[in-house]
């Protein structure tokens, strides 16, 4: 069940509440990482944040969607206005040829 090296693995809600568990049942981080399929580290991150993962499960949320973390940047208004510019080029050039 282990992924090739370099791969990652986003772990589900459903896996992570089971990944607390193991770990409140006693296992180390290493034991459940490798039962997972996962890093030791990853495991270490959703034991260390368990009180957000617990409060994202009671809220409802999916619990077969997987997060993914997203990074803000500095320059975040810039980056924004880029993509728009695009939308709308694409957009001009599409209905142009067409």
């Amino acid at each position: 069940m282990e992924s090739p090296a370099g791969k990652r693995k986003a772990l589900t809600l459903e896996q992570r509440v089971a990944a607390l568990k193991k770990l409140d049942s006693g296992q180390s981080c290493r034991d459940v990482a490798k039962e997972m399929g996962c890093g030791k580290t990853q495991i270490a991150r959703i034991k260390s944040k368990k009180e957000d993962v617990m409060k994202e499960c009671e809220s409802g949320a999916r619990s077969d969607q997987k997060t993914v973390k997203r990074r803000k940047t500095q320059y975040e208004d810039l980056n924004n206005v880029v993509l728009e510019w695009f939308y709308l080029s694409f957009y001009l050039v599409f209905c142009v040829e067409k």
